[in-house]
């Protein structure tokens, strides 16, 4: 699948092969998980984001991804707009990447989602002089094929020591999708906050060697 995304007025044309998609539906699923609690856009807090609402802050993430060359992020989030949205053609954003702006265009002969109002039509995905972002070399195993200790290692990586913020006690978790570190929730012992560290290590030690529980 092939996916514009237009920065001011750079065009990028971005190769989406439907392998990654199908490869990468359990990680796409983890990140609608995550947006089911909410998320924060720009200034307002969303609660309930909709479908266009969560493709605007993932296009947020790849607005950064093809900025910063990081093609990695960038295979992941164009893949998952791809996933979720598979009629849009276009992504249009400014170059602050303010998430409330972006635009999705989507093919002339499919109607758009219930809460975005009708686009213009996609521009041509055969337009000179686009720089092409070839994702499908990019992408990893997906999680599950690691062996014990490298998969403990990585867990614990991946999760933070408990660390003492007033009289509260908490711990951080790297969210695998943004690459930022996310505060666990606030307990009132060391001791509590030192189990529920040590269920999240485990969890995504499960997750990165395919151990069950």
């Amino acid at each position: 699948m092939i996916l514009n995304v237009i920065i001011d007025d750079q065009i990028y044309e971005l190769n989406v092969p439907d392998e990654l998609i199908t490869q990468a539906d359990d990680f796409f699923e983890r990140m609608d998980r995550d947006l089911d609690q909410g998320m924060q856009m720009s200034m307002e807090w969303v609660e309930r984001p909709n479908q266009v609402q969560r493709c605007q802050y993932v296009a947020n993430k790849l607005h950064s991804a093809v900025v910063n060359a990081n093609d990695r992020l960038g295979r992941l989030m164009a893949g998952y707009i791809c996933a979720r949205m598979p009629d849009v053609d276009t992504i249009e954003m400014d170059e602050t990447g303010e998430m409330q702006t972006i635009n999705f265009r989507f093919k002339a002969d499919s109607p758009p989602p219930a809460e975005q109002t009708p686009p213009s039509a996609g521009i041509s995905a055969s337009a000179p002089g686009m720089p092409t972002i070839d994702m499908a070399h990019m992408f990893a195993p997906p999680p599950g094929d690691m062996d014990a200790d490298a998969a403990m290692a990585k867990a614990e990586e991946e999760i933070s020591q408990v660390f003492k913020i007033g009289r509260q006690y908490r711990f951080s978790m790297l969210n695998r999708i943004t690459g930022e570190w996310v505060d666990a929730a606030t307990v009132g012992s060391e001791e509590e906050a030192q189990a529920l560290r040590q269920q999240a290590v485990r969890s995504r030690y499960y997750e990165l060697s395919g151990q069950q529980h």
